[in-house]
């Protein structure tokens, strides 16, 4: 057996094996790519600046030739320079997206090392990051259970999980009662538990793979936040776990309707049937055009309903369909091809761990998790702030009063915020003035004062620690409201 590949080696040298391997392969690298604009399109930013433009154009291209490597490096490239760009305000699933990236980077690096030519197969290629990504996936999963176990989410006045049912709900289609929200609260940690457990395992994976698919297609409609790009992502991440039959099937629908439109571009139509056609389709536009009135992100909604209801569709078809030979000589597996590939998916699991060690608090895989480790205080069931080696997080100001809008904002609405954000907030906005408490000591800081009251505000934070760092600020009192 071949430590880097799940299959073996009398298997690796069938020309069918590794011609459904590469298909599987361009499957895959479509799909990763169509995540990436789910993504572009959360925020409507495709054109908002020449690294988002450029990077729009590199996921076109690849999606149209998914083989090439060079548009392949040229994505990974750009994806990762917009998300250092932007850092630290980089989105949960765009971390773990970037972290992905440069594992496929690694995995491109190290094949075209270990076989000694940059015509890289992709049979290989895929075996070698396919395993460290699932890995990256079981541990993103794992954070966002692991860090709703605490005191507030299972408060059905407070939890998250009931703002979500609420929003949900709006229609009130559904019953109130603080039972069923807590009830939620256990269906969320249940649900969220029992998919990555079902994708460990061969005989649960087809089942793991339905209900993830279902329960990340459904919250992507949810109101307080559009996850239909977190759900994309997660989609082709899922793409690792299934067999050879899906990509196949996915292969077979792309065929079908290109070629249904090539002849329907090559068909001569009469005067009538053409009309009837611009008919109908300005009756459409006009639809869309209407709805988008009354329906937030109608546009977007339509094509993630389009893409996830087709993906869907396959999986089910794909895991349903009985063993046919080659098509399902599939090993999932987690060996990786060097301990090299484990770098990657220790930087995730530091990252989630990052509220436990007093370092941020915000996009280490918590949204909307209710926790609280801020100022000597710890909502979770079995982290104690006992753990944290760093002092960021202990380190606490409230601000009274200040002459800039954005500061008096979080005075008015009773939050604390950590040191670090408020330095540099301080440096960023340039207040006249700010009157603060400090860990319960008075301070003023005024521009206009050339020896502030608390010498601390006088340099801005290290550029390095700026980009790594970023906190959410937190209720004055208890229990803490769901913030992403």
């Amino acid at each position: 057996m071949r430590r880097d590949s799940g299959i073996d080696i009398q298997q690796n040298n069938n020309p069918d094996i590794s011609a459904y391997t590469e298909n599987r392969y361009n499957v895959f690298i479509v799909i990763w790519a169509i995540a990436a604009l789910f993504h572009m399109a959360r925020s409507n930013v495709f054109f908002d600046s020449l690294d988002y433009c450029l990077f729009s154009i590199s996921i076109a291209i690849l999606i149209v030739k998914p083989s090439s490597i060079p548009r392949l490096l040229l994505f990974i490239s750009l994806q990762l320079i917009t998300t250092f760009r932007i850092m630290p305000t980089v989105a949960n699933h765009e971390i773990f997206y970037a972290l992905a990236n440069l594992t496929i980077l690694q995995a491109l690096v190290y094949v075209s090392i270990k076989n000694q030519t940059f015509n890289i197969d992709k049979k290989s290629l895929f075996d070698t990051f396919a395993p460290a990504i699932r890995i990256e996936l079981m541990i993103l999963y794992f954070y966002v259970v692991f860090h709703k176990l605490n005191t507030d989410f299972f408060n059905p006045g407070f939890s998250c999980a009931t703002d979500f049912y609420k929003e949900q709900n709006s229609h009130n289609l559904l019953p109130s009662s603080n039972a069923l929200f807590l009830a939620n609260a256990y269906f969320t940690i249940c649900i969220e538990a029992l998919i990555p457990l079902l994708l460990c395992f061969k005989k649960t994976r087809n089942a793991g793979l339905i209900i993830g698919l279902i329960f990340h297609f459904i919250i992507a409609y949810n109101p307080i936040n559009r996850f239909f790009d977190i759900s994309a992502a997660i989609f082709a991440a899922y793409v690792l776990f299934m067999n050879y039959s899906f990509s196949d099937i996915i292969t077979d629908v792309y065929n079908k309707i290109n070629n249904y439109l090539k002849k329907l571009l090559q068909q001569t139509y009469s005067p009538g049937r053409l009309l009837l056609i611009s008919i109908m389709f300005t009756a459409v536009l006009l639809i869309v055009f209407l709805s988008t009135k009354y329906v937030s992100d109608y546009f977007r909604y339509f094509l993630w309903t389009i893409f996830s209801t087709i993906f869907i569709c396959c999986a089910i078809l794909s895991v349903s369909k009985k063993s046919s030979g080659i098509k399902d000589i599939t090993k999932v597996h987690f060996r990786v091809p060097s301990t090299a590939f484990l770098f990657i998916p220790f930087i995730i699991f530091i990252n989630g761990l990052c509220p436990y060690l007093g370092l941020k608090t915000n996009y280490s895989f918590s949204m909307f998790s209710n926790l609280r480790t801020e100022g000597n205080i710890s909502n979770h069931f079995f982290m104690p702030v006992s753990l944290q080696i760093f002092d960021y997080q202990k380190d606490i100001i409230e601000i009274i009063s200040s002459t800039n809008p954005h500061l008096q904002k979080i005075a008015d609405r009773k939050e604390l915020i950590v040191f670090f954000s408020f330095n540099r907030l301080v440096h960023y906005l340039h207040p006249k003035r700010v009157e603060y408490l400090r860990n319960g000591k008075h301070f003023i800081y005024d521009i206009n004062s050339h020896v502030p009251e608390d010498p601390d505000l006088i340099k801005d934070n290290p550029y390095i620690l700026h980009k790594l760092l970023v906190f959410r600020t937190i209720k004055k009192y208890d229990p803490q409201p769901c913030s992403h």
